[in-house]
């Protein structure tokens, strides 16, 4: 059943998010993550100044590597564009989900 129409709007914002998980030749399986954020506006960002409509304000990239048993066996992530400078001590940290499980 489809939504009633709307009130009357403007866009302001997207998010994309795409996700696909695989079965690899080791027995591993991966999730592989992408985000997308983008304005529809050009608009002021506060660390990278004048930015233009449809310029990325995320672009994230995630990919996890599971066993069997739902243990991380490897994390790895991409900060293409980030909004604050500080989003780039991300990815180095994600190894510290190595060795964790999954689920309850």
């Amino acid at each position: 059943m489809p939504l009633p129409d709307p009130a009357p709007r403007r866009p302001m914002h997207q998010r994309t998010v795409r996700c696909e998980g695989f079965l690899r030749e080791d027995g591993l399986w991966e999730v592989e993550a992408h985000l997308l954020d983008q304005k529809p506006f050009d608009h002021h960002d506060f660390e990278r100044g004048h930015r233009r409509a449809g310029d990325a304000v995320h672009a994230i990239s995630l990919r996890l590597a599971v066993d069997g048993r739902m243990v991380v066996r490897e994390a790895h992530a991409a900060m293409d564009d980030v909004p604050f400078l500080t989003c780039h001590e991300v990815p180095p940290r994600l190894t510290a989900l190595v060795g964790l499980q999954l689920g309850p």
